[in-house]
């Protein structure tokens, strides 16, 4: 009998994989999402998984932030900014926007917590597994269930979303042509919640529209345009949440 796998990314654990494990317990995961277990395949083999659920979100959190503050000021690259021409970059204050936050978990809550130190007006939030009282009690924040009524008031779009079946493509064309112009998109979750041709279409009509996207794919198209910033899904990498996820994982192996 094999207490556990201990594994951090870029290994599937599927079929093939379990079929070399037979006896394995536990799958103990030093990271956060579960796509590339099949839970399914666990649940039926009675595997336990185990994951560090909140060890990132600081981190994922402070990302996030950092593409606000870039996409609110219009900054791309900050070493070409020319002097002369720096009233180009005269763009906009964090203070008295809407923001909309799309899954109030561990991460979503953080970059409340960061935005609220902006002075940001109010906090619009979409997350159908937390109750409206434990939404509102936080400042600011209402709960919104009827999400249609809110999509042009929102200054800043921040998708937190776990990635399974129902949130594939959860931003896509018809959302993004619900939005107003010059709305500020900031995904630090995963790329596949995202539809990339339809967000480069959007951006490409919708100039003072702007883009922030953590991605672990290479997205060349997205790149070229002046009003997104795409980075190398890089919001779990700090030296603290590193630790910290290791800390977790060690602490589920040694409570079993």
């Amino acid at each position: 009998e094999i207490l556990g796998l201990v594994f951090r990314s870029w290994v599937n654990i599927d079929a093939e994989l379990l079929n070399n494990y037979k006896n394995v317990k536990n799958i103990f995961r030093i990271w956060v999402g579960l796509d590339n277990i099949d839970t399914k395949l666990c649940e039926d083999k009675w595997i336990r998984i185990i994951n560090t659920p909140g060890a990132n979100s600081d981190a994922v959190a402070d990302l996030a932030i950092w593409g606000t503050l870039s996409l609110m000021r219009k900054i791309t690259d900050i070493n070409n900014i020319d002097q002369q021409n720096r009233f180009e970059y005269m763009w906009n204050d964090l203070w008295d926007k809407n923001a909309c936050i799309i899954w109030f978990g561990h991460v979503g809550k953080k970059i409340y917590q960061r935005l609220v130190g902006f002075w940001v007006n109010s906090f619009f939030v979409i997350d159908p597994f937390i109750s409206k009282d434990e939404v509102e009690k936080h400042m600011g924040c209402k709960k919104y269930d009827n999400i249609d009524e809110i999509w042009t008031k929102i200054d800043i779009l921040y998708i937190n979303l776990p990635l399974n079946e129902q949130t594939e493509w959860y931003i896509n064309h018809q959302l993004l042509g619900k939005l107003n112009s010059n709305v500020k998109i900031i995904n630090v979750a995963r790329w596949w919640l995202v539809n990339s041709d339809d967000l480069y279409k959007f951006l490409e009509v919708n100039k003072n529209a702007w883009a922030y996207i953590d991605t672990d794919m290479n997205f060349e198209e997205l790149n070229r345009l002046n009003n997104c910033i795409v980075t190398p899904h890089i919001g779990a990498m700090t030296i603290e949440a590193n630790k910290k996820m290791h800390k977790f994982d060690i602490e589920n192996i040694l409570d079993l």
